[in-house]
């Protein structure tokens, strides 16, 4: 039978609405990932990439079998592919390190089906590529198919320079050899008897600096000693190499390298004579200007820019080259070493050289045009980098809008819009910043976007608070931790092995949660006596701070971002998902980027927490697994609470489960008569009331007592054990009187105060319990006139949201964890499964709707989920 609020309380009706979260919740999580990892972005180059080395292998498999053409048709495919992931920062050095092979084996086939001139064409296109030198193999047989091409059209002299070249630089084969004995011709490019490679290579390292050994190098290279500047050896290393690598070599090593700046001349010497800018080294394909920013010289960059000869003069358009890992010039400048003042001013005194100068670098190729945009394997772009390392002086060169660098610049794409950009786990370069101990650098980027206003003002705004939410939550982990070792020593301190389920039991659990209040109060600069017991701490900050709760909360409220605490929706279409990009990023560092890097990492087995709502069989997914981005809560599809409720869980049981504020406390002490409550826990609202002189007499079926270490886990199921296993202190300077229901028979002239009078009984066994709930048989005992009541209230199907089911509007005060602050009574829970919420029953809220009008509704503190009011009801008569 429908319930009156038009919800289906059937077992099948809230399976149904579990099955839809669990979907949104999965549809969420999907599109948070394939956002913050740029999956969206990465995916067409990826796919690109892999059709590319698929029609590689459907060419090769067609060369093997004599079938050229078929496998010239495949390798063209294979061209327009690699055109798609080669736009692709991440992707375009993998891009090009495949199509080198591609355009060696295309030559082939054209070589196979007479067409010599496409094969030559195919081999230029190859020799242009900047890796076609660094792989050794495939440089050998693009320059053998080259002067086959050239044979093949009759063209003796071009056949011979290729060959020649392919010798000069260490290039040997037989069908070279062959060619020269061919034609009559010298076979040239050996080294005089006793020289190796590694003799030029160390010469330039070691000896690169100073005049007198510039000109032995000189001498090298115009006497033929070093037949070609750019022959490398058997690891692929030349003298350009060796040269880069002293540019970042610093004053006063201790391998009597005379490097750095001096070793400029030498690096502009070799280009001189045709050393070819744009040849990448190692593996990952670093580029000599990638060398020369790595060192912070400006004079280094400056010489690689403008080097003529090799395959072509250096040009803007490939400035943003990225190597392997994604890693472009810019990026490689932005780690490089930026000097200190007093340095800068010992340099200036003595005229020396400038020395590494990272922002000079940077704004040097912003000037040229290098994209700040772009993004490394990380996720990284130039204005992260900067912060990591902490460079201020990188920092404000990146984010001087192109506007106030004058005309005669080609910088773009810089400003404070970049401060926007997020990494691979969802972190801007604010994040990175503080994360690695920079503060000043974070509080410029901090003061950037806010000057911005708009998007990037809130977007930094929220990964404040959750730099300071996540150091909160490492502080109570940290104390948590601590709390469970030390309890796990002194409970297996008989016997030789430790003693695990000490973990579980409920004397555990009050003693790490009392540990975790104790942090969160000491972190939020309440001072406590240093002999203070940690189950007495919240007591005591009581008495010399007054209601250090709500202080509490709002420090963490104001700590937390929207997005942690956001019930997500999810229409079908990604572009109109309710998830913003800023969003998906701060939960995907939250639930991942934090995880993954060893951050606010806590034990596991512990039963902490609110009682839940299990549905049987169709039970929401209460524990999910770390990292867990959006999973199906019982207020909908939500971010998991585990993490924040390290923290709010231990609150709750040390102070109360509702956060109380000065208009809740006016309005009932406003009402001039005696109160008593039971269910009272702590006393803590009863504490507070006294404070403004209602008088207030409260009961608990379970007064707070401190468990001891025998309390053990079969304790947590013992319906009729006198220990309250929620909350383990009072404030109440004479205690708590013991009474439940039955004792306001004698209260019936004060109001009745309840504040969630639910039993956690009742929570776990509300589909099969036959007994009136406890808060039922609270009205059934007590005849008096005036009710207060603290916790969630119901929609009814006919409620208009402006009104109150007796059509009296409700006072609205507080906030909302939720900001659902325009919203009126009744305000419905947050709640999937049970549209009564956890705080009351509905058969209480019935009685009361039905004996009872509507007074006074005060908006209270929420936290995340809750939507908590005080409201006063006065009796019908």
């Amino acid at each position: 039978t429908p319930s009156s609020d038009g919800s289906d309380p059937s077992l099948a009706g809230r399976l149904a609405a579990v099955a839809e979260v669990r979907a949104v919740a999965e549809e969420i999580s999907r599109h948070i990932e394939t956002v913050v990892t740029r999956e969206d972005v990465l995916r067409p180059a990826r796919e690109a990439l892999a059709a590319a080395e698929k029609k590689k292998q459907l060419g090769n498999d067609g060369f093997r079998k004599g079938d050229f053409l078929a496998a010239y048709a495949e390798y063209m495919e294979a061209h327009k592919a690699l055109d798609v992931a080669s736009a692709e920062p991440t992707t375009a050095y993998a891009a090009e390190v495949l199509r080198l092979t591609v355009l060696a084996n295309t030559a082939q086939c054209a070589l196979k089906t007479g067409q010599p001139s496409a094969a030559a064409n195919f081999c230029r296109d190859a020799i242009k590529l900047s890796n076609c030198v660094n792989d050794e193999k495939l440089f050998k047989k693009i320059l053998v198919r080259l002067a086959q091409a050239h044979e093949q059209m009759g063209e003796r002299e071009k056949a011979l320079a290729v060959a020649h070249e392919a010798q000069l630089r260490g290039v040997n084969c037989e069908e070279f050899f062959a060619l020269t004995k061919k034609y009559k011709a010298e076979n040239v490019g050996d080294l005089e008897p006793g020289v190796e490679m590694r003799m030029f290579i160390m010469l330039a390292i070691r000896l690169s600096a100073g005049p007198e050994n510039l000109e032995r190098l000189r001498s090298v290279l115009q006497t033929g000693k070093l037949p070609h500047v750019d022959r490398r050896d058997e690891a692929g290393f030349n003298v350009l190499w060796g040269v880069l690598q002293a540019l970042s070599v610093e004053e006063g090593n201790t391998d009597g390298v005379e490097g750095g700046e001096a070793s400029v001349p030498a690096l502009a010497l070799l280009f001189q004579a045709g050393a070819d800018p744009r040849q990448r080294y190692e593996k990952g394909g670093k580029t000599p200007l990638m060398y020369a920013c790595g060192s912070g010289l400006v004079t280094a960059v400056q010489a690689v820019l403008s080097a003529p000869g090799g395959v072509g003069a250096f040009d803007n358009a490939a400035i943003d080259a990225p190597d392997d890992g994604g890693w472009t010039a810019l990026l490689v400048a932005c780690t490089a070493r930026q000097p200190k003042k007093e340095e800068e001013a010992r340099r200036t005194s003595v005229q020396t050289p400038s020395g590494p100068d990272a922002a000079a670098v940077v704004r040097l190729l912003l000037d040229r045009g290098a994209d700040p945009r772009v993004q490394n394997a990380q996720g990284n772009d130039a204005l992260m980098i900067a912060a990591i390392n902490g460079n201020a002086d990188v920092v404000a060169e990146l984010l001087t809008p192109p506007s106030c660098c004058g005309s005669s610049t080609e910088r773009k794409h810089t400003g404070p819009a970049l401060t926007r950009a997020r990494n691979k786990v969802g972190m801007s370069a604010y994040v990175l910043a503080s994360k690695a101990g920079n503060a000043g650098v974070a509080t410029d980027l901090l003061a950037a976007a806010r000057a911005c206003g708009g998007a990037t003002a809130l977007e930094a705004e929220e990964d404040a608070k959750m730099i300071k939410l996540i150091a909160l939550l490492d502080v109570v982990a940290a104390a948590h931790n601590d709390a469970l070792e030390s309890t796990l020593r002194s409970q297996s301190s008989l016997s030789a092995e430790p003693n695990f389920d000490v973990m579980k039991t409920p004397f555990a659990v009050a003693e790490t949660e009392a540990a975790r209040v104790v942090a969160l109060l000491t972190d939020s600069g309440f001072d406590l006596p240093q002999d203070v017991d940690k189950h007495d701490a919240p007591r005591v900050a009581f008495e010399q701070y007054g209601d250090v709760y709500s202080a509490l909360y709002r420090k963490i409220a104001d700590a937390t971002p929207k997005a942690l605490t956001k019930t997500f929706s999810w229409n079908g279409d990604e572009k109109e998902s309710g998830v913003t990009r800023a969003e998906a990023a701060s939960v995907y560092w939250f639930q991942r980027g934090e995880f993954a890097e060893g951050h606010g990492g806590v034990e596991t087995g512990l039963e902490t927490g609110l009682p839940k709502a299990p549905l049987n069989s169709g039970a929401l997914d209460e524990k999910e697994k770390p990292g867990t981005l959006v999973a199906a809560t019982e207020h909908g599809a939500r971010v998991p609470s585990a993490r924040m409720d390290t923290a709010l869980e231990a609150l709750k049981h040390a102070f109360a489960f509702a956060v109380p504020n000065a208009a809740a406390l006016d309005a009932v002490a406003a009402l001039g008569v005696g109160v008593v409550e039971v269910g009272c826990g702590t006393a803590y609202w009863a504490c507070l009331l006294r404070e403004r002189g209602v008088d207030v007499v409260a009961y608990d079926a379970r007064p707070p007592t401190r468990l001891s270490a025998r309390c053990g886990p079969e304790d947590a199921g013992d319906k009729d054990d006198d220990k309250n296993l929620f909350f383990g202190a009072t404030f109440a300077e004479n205690g708590v009187l013991r009474g439940g229901p039955e004792v306001l028979r004698n209260h019936a002239d004060r109001a009745l105060f309840l504040c969630w009078p639910v039993s956690p009984e009742e929570v776990a066994h509300r589909d099969t319990a036959r007994d009136k709930p406890w808060d039922a048989a609270c009205l059934d005992h007590w005849q008096g006139d005036t009710l207060i009541h603290v916790g969630e209230w119901a929609r009814r199907s006919g409620d208009s949201p402006e009104t109150s089911p007796s059509g009296v509007s409700g006072d609205v005060a507080g906030e909302s964890f939720d900001g659902a602050r325009g919203e009126t009574f009744p305000r419905g829970t947050s709640l999937v499964n049970h549209p009564a919420g956890l705080t009351t029953s509905r058969q209480f809220q019935d009685a009361v709707e039905a004996g009872f009008e509507l007074q006074k509704v005060v908006r209270l503190p929420n936290w995340p989920g809750a939507r908590d009011d005080l409201t006063v009801w006065v009796r019908k008569r």
